[in-house]
């Protein structure tokens, strides 16, 4: 059992608009020449901004994860020196409750797994914090995550003198 409370995100991390506006991937997809995708998912540091992992994702809809391209991703993964993963959600009347992921860059010289994992959402947030826990121990970054709890949402990262990445 992991010593990090798992919670929610709160209210400044939702989704603004409910749905992902199309607008701007159809008028670029008009240019003949041009390539284009989204970056889904950039795993970041709240208390230094630093990016941690990249993730590639999807809704689970029985598709095999395997098949899921991710080429720019784990491009992007491998210019920048971070982790990256595929990974697809199950959703059940608007809830998370199956996540399904496979490591796509480095893999093994970092100690990764490119095995799929199928498992609850709860321990695929045990990979995330020990991302965190990872970069705390490695660099100057102080922001302790074990310690935030539900009552910390707006201002967990002031306790340690930093606020917004900056120190205070």
């Amino acid at each position: 059992m992991s010593k990090f409370i798992a919670r929610s995100a709160p209210p400044a991390n939702a989704e603004r608009w409910g749905t992902r506006p199309e607008e701007y991937s159809q008028w670029h997809r008009q240019f003949k020449g041009l390539g284009f995708v989204d970056i889904d998912h950039v795993e970041m540091c709240k208390g230094c901004q630093k990016p941690l992992a990249l993730i590639e994702t999807a809704r689970d809809i029985g598709q095999d994860i395997r098949q899921k391209k991710a080429f720019v991703t784990h491009n992007l993964a491998m210019m920048a020196g971070l982790p990256a993963w595929k990974l697809l959600y199950k959703v059940e009347e608007g809830v998370v409750t199956q996540i399904t992921y496979t490591c796509i860059y480095p893999g093994q010289q970092w100690g990764f797994d490119y095995g799929v994992h199928v498992g609850s959402p709860e321990q695929w947030s045990e990979v995330l914090y020990q991302l965190h826990k990872d970069h705390e121990e490695k660099s100057s970054c102080r922001v302790v995550t074990a310690d935030c709890t539900e009552d910390d949402d707006d201002n967990w990262e002031r306790r340690e003198g930093r606020y917004d990445g900056l120190e205070i």
